[in-house]
């Protein structure tokens, strides 16, 4: 299945999730309390993107001025701003997938996901760049170690500290 069927069966799925979250969600609160529950969810999901996106750019900042390569906090700022804009859509269903997932399993997954290839395309930029990889966390430590050679095969890196 392509990515264009699967976003066109995302983008019609999750709508009518959203009418049902808030037929049933209505229908046990009333009309009134359901509305307040979304304003209430986008003020928070503005205060997250706020915070969170600030406290994660200061980190890219500082990182950079290091020359250091900032993946994680890159790969953390795309998921704050995904989790805050799942924040500030209408509805409930949004508001769980938004908020109840937290973060740091986000980038744990997305690091997990990024193919060897990928994974050792990236540290091999970075070192010809001159930038240290501080760390592409992905919970593996095998993994990391074959990147690491990987890398070091194609851009020495074994004697940089």
């Amino acid at each position: 299945m392509g990515i264009g069927r699967i976003l066109f069966a995302v983008f019609m799925i999750v709508p009518l999730i959203e009418i049902a979250f808030f037929v049933v969600i209505g229908n046990a609160i009333g009309l009134w309390p359901t509305l307040a529950g979304v304003l209430v969810t986008a003020v928070i999901g503005s205060l997250v993107l706020r915070m969170q996106g600030m406290a994660v750019f200061n980190d890219i900042q500082t990182q950079m001025a290091r020359g250091q390569m900032p993946a994680r906090a890159l790969g953390d700022a795309a998921l704050i701003g995904a989790g805050g804009l799942m924040l500030l859509l209408p509805g409930y269903f949004s508001d769980i997938i938004g908020g109840d997932y937290p973060y740091e399993q986000w980038a744990g997954h997305f690091y997990q996901s990024l193919p060897h290839d990928r994974f050792v395309e990236i540290g091999v930029l970075a070192a010809k760049l001159g930038m240290r990889l501080n760390c592409l966390v992905c919970y593996d430590l095998e993994r990391v170690l074959r990147a690491y050679e990987a890398i070091n095969e194609q851009v020495r890196i074994v004697d940089r500290r």
